[in-house]
């Protein structure tokens, strides 16, 4: 019998992700659908065991693909998942999540609920933090994403909890592949143009605390640095790039 089309994508890049990538792939295998899906690993040059345990996965999601990208850099890994892809919806998360057993579902409801928009975004929480720091963050968070809708017209893309109709991905011009900083928002500042994006505060994932161990401020500071650069002026020369960090 000929398998069913998948009606969701779900595009994970990693690099050196041995550590969490076990986790991530366990929610997918956990989700609860009643339509078929499929899940697309990018491997953006992994060195240690990220690769293999994503292997071992392929008898408990039933559409896994695991392909290389050769060019380093996160934006480069995002577009050759994307391009990948066999479905009209893309949903977009990093190696280091825990994906509520409903997400695919919401996604699917909303798109369908909500025909003419090209996309949605949602929020996040950090994974092993306490409640009323997640609260603080969270109000952070959301009054960021407001701030943007305020200046750009629309919300942004938010790369480790979003997806997008494959058209509009296509037409948008898919991610920029020369940087890392902001990818996710770049893309959304030209995809913005062909329809809606629909801000889901209540479709939240968790995710690790390392790129803000010890630093939450400093990156705050940063990103906000980088944000300005990027989103405000247009610079498409400077802050290109974040720090790995695994």
């Amino acid at each position: 019998m000929e398998e069913k089309k998948p009606l969701i994508s779900v595009v994970i890049p990693g690099w050196n992700e041995e550590k969490t990538i076990a986790r991530t792939l366990s929610s997918l295998s956990h989700q609860k659908t009643s339509f078929p899906f499929e899940v697309i690993f990018v491997d953006n040059n992994c060195t240690d065991n990220t690769v293999k345990i994503a292997e071992s996965f392929r008898g408990t999601i039933q559409n896994l693909e695991i392909i290389c990208e050769k060019k380093q850099g996160i934006g480069a890994a995002r577009n050759a998942g994307f391009k990948a892809a066999q479905s009209e919806i893309i949903a977009s998360t990093d190696s280091d999540t825990i994906l509520p057993e409903d997400w695919l579902a919401k996604i699917y409801n909303t798109f369908q609920e909500n025909p003419q928009a090209i996309g949605l975004v949602g929020t996040y929480i950090f994974e092993g933090k306490s409640r009323l720091f997640n609260l603080g963050t969270k109000i952070i968070m959301i009054s960021a994403d407001l701030f943007h809708r305020i200046i750009a017209g629309s919300f942004a893309f938010r790369g480790l909890n979003f997806a997008i109709k494959k058209e509009a991905w296509e037409k948008a011009g898919g991610f920029n592949p020369k940087i890392s900083a902001l990818e996710d928002v770049d893309l959304s500042l030209r995809a913005k143009k062909l329809g809606k994006i629909i801000y889901l505060p209540k479709l939240e994932i968790k995710t690790t605390y390392r790129r803000f161990e010890g630093r939450f401020f400093q990156q705050l500071k940063k990103r906000m640095r980088v944000y300005f650069y990027r989103v405000i002026l247009r610079n498409t020369k400077k802050y290109t790039e974040w720090e790995q960090i695994r």
